[in-house]
C-alpha cells in the first residue's frame, strides 16, 4: 500500500518527535556528565534527563496533545466524582504534589528503614525521579478497567525495578547512561500511549529494553557462578 506523501510526512514527523523525548535528554545529560567526569551520579543524571524530558513533552513537542489530555482528565466522570467529594483546591492539590507526595514518602522510608544517606541534592533528585515515573500510571486507572490497568502498570513498574535493582552490580558512565535510557525510554512510551493517546507502537520500547538488556549482560558472570556452585 502506497501512503499519500502528507500522511507519509505527518507519520514521519510524529516518529521524528517522539525519538526526540528521547535522544535529547540523553544526550544533553549524557554529554554533560561525560565533560564533568561524573561517573557515579546515576540519581542525577536520570533525574536531571527526566526533567528535561518532562519539559520538551509537555511545554514543546506534545504541547497541544498535553492540552488535550487535561481537557480529558477534567471530563473524566472519575474525576467529576472526586472533585465534588473534596473540592476543586485540594482535588487540584492532590493531582499536582500526589506523585511529589510519594516520592517524600519513599525518602523517609529509606532514611527510616536503610543505611543510605543522600545528600540534599541527591534527595531532591529522587523525589523528582520517583514523582515523574509514576506520574503517568494515574491516568490508567482513570481511564481503564481495573485489569488492564494492573496489567500495563506492572509491565512499566517492572522495567523500572529491574533497571533500578541493577544498579548496585553495575559500575560505569557507560552502563548508567544505558539504564538512563532504559528508563526514560520507558516513560515515555508509557505516557505516550496511556496519556496522549497517541497509540505508540511497542516497539518503540525497542531502543530502552535492548539497552537495558546491554547493561545487565555483564550479570551473566553472576548467574554462571551460582549454577556452577563456586
Amino acid at each position: 500500500m502506497i501512503w499519500p506523501k502528507s500522511r507519509l510526512q505527518t507519520g514521519g514527523l510524529m516518529f521524528a518527535r517522539k525519538a526526540a523525548c528521547i535522544a535529547i535528554p540523553f544526550t544533553i545529560v549524557g554529554l554533560v556528565y561525560l565533560l564533568l567526569g561524573y561517573d557515579d551520579k546515576l540519581l542525577l543524571i536520570l533525574g536531571q534527563a527526566l526533567v528535561i524530558q518532562e519539559l520538551l513533552v509537555r511545554y514543546v513537542l506534545f504541547r497541544e496533545e498535553n492540552a488535550e489530555y487535561s481537557r480529558r482528565l477534567v471530563s473524566n466522570n472519575n474525576i467529576k466524582a472526586l472533585r465534588a467529594k473534596i473540592g476543586d483546591v485540594p482535588m487540584l492539590l492532590f493531582v499536582l504534589l500526589g506523585p511529589a507526595m510519594i516520592g517524600i514518602a519513599i525518602l523517609f522510608l529509606m532514611n527510616s528503614l536503610t543505611e543510605i544517606h543522600l545528600s540534599l541534592l541527591e534527595s531532591v533528585h529522587l523525589v523528582v525521579v520517583v514523582a515523574l515515573l509514576i506520574d503517568p500510571i494515574s491516568t490508567v486507572f482513570l481511564e481503564h478497567d481495573i485489569g488492564n490497568a494492573i496489567s500495563a502498570s506492572l509491565g512499566y513498574l517492572t522495567i523500572i525495578l529491574i533497571a533500578i535493582g541493577s544498579v548496585q552490580v553495575i559500575e560505569g558512565l557507560f552502563s548508567h547512561m544505558l539504564l538512563v535510557l532504559a528508563l526514560i525510554n520507558a516513560r515515555f512510551a508509557f505516557y505516550d500511549h496511556f496519556c496522549l493517546k497517541n497509540n505508540i507502537d511497542l516497539t518503540f520500547l525497542i531502543p530502552g529494553l535492548f539497552a537495558l538488556f546491554i547493561a545487565l549482560l555483564p550479570n551473566l558472570n553472576h548467574f554462571v557462578v551460582l549454577i556452577g556452585g563456586s
